[in-house]
């Protein structure tokens, strides 16, 4: 017996799997990606795919914007 794995595509207070994150954003097919997280030594860790400071700021706070109101387009 094998099971299939759903991925929820709906917004979840659980924790995901780092790979599993990063999978979906590769399948996602985007252009511009900003990585933010916290190392297991608390560290802040960042990248980016542009070097555009503004950009990645204006993406910040755009996703601000969705995890505080995320019915909000």
């Amino acid at each position: 017996m094998t099971a299939e794995i759903i991925t929820p595509s709906f917004n979840t207070r659980l924790d995901i799997p780092v790979e599993r994150v990063l999978d979906a954003a590769k399948d996602a097919g985007i252009e511009m990606v900003l990585v933010l997280g916290r190392t297991k030594e608390g560290e802040l860790y960042m990248a980016a795919s542009t070097g555009d400071g503004p950009e990645i700021l204006w993406l910040i706070e755009c996703a601000k914007v969705h995890i505080l109101d995320p019915n909000r387009d």
